[in-house]
């Protein structure tokens, strides 16, 4: 009985203080009030994250853009640590591909796809008569 007091007692509370202000948006509001949880700090999620508080980043807007779907990299603007479109530029790296592909020499005569023996028994296996079997009168004798 004692635990299951506890437990009522905790938990409405919590769901009671954190839960519903976190629904209805009260909790974000009282912790993204510039200034509040550090006075050095404008924003406290991006001054905590990139050192840079005067990154517009709110808890508020992390989470709207999560609940909107949005990657992690858009809604923590992570743009501002590394920025990935430099890297998925191909326009940067088509030179540096096209000089190493213009040195690329390929051989294929010494390539052997299939030995003679190989060769021949595919020959011989054409030859069997397979190719003048009616399978769909085949397949009705035997259904």
């Amino acid at each position: 009985m004692a635990v299951v007091t506890t437990t009522f007692i905790v938990g409405g509370n919590v769901e009671k203080l954190v839960c519903e202000p976190f629904e209805n948006r009260q909790l974000f509001k009282l912790i993204d009030t510039p200034y509040l949880i550090n006075p050095n700090l404008k924003n406290f999620l991006p001054g905590m994250l990139f050192q840079n508080p005067q990154i517009d980043l709110t808890l508020e807007s992390f989470y709207r853009n999560c609940k909107d779907n949005k990657g992690l990299y858009s809604a923590l603007k992570l743009d501002n640590i590394f920025n990935v479109n430099m890297f998925l530029n191909s326009s940067v790296y088509s030179k540096d591909v096209a000089r190493v592909f213009e040195d690329v020499k390929v051989d294929l005569k010494a390539i052997v796809l299939l030995e003679r023996t190989g060769r021949e028994n595919l020959i011989d296996f054409s030859n069997t008569g397979l190719s003048e079997i009616n399978y769909a009168a085949f397949l009705a004798e035997v259904h």
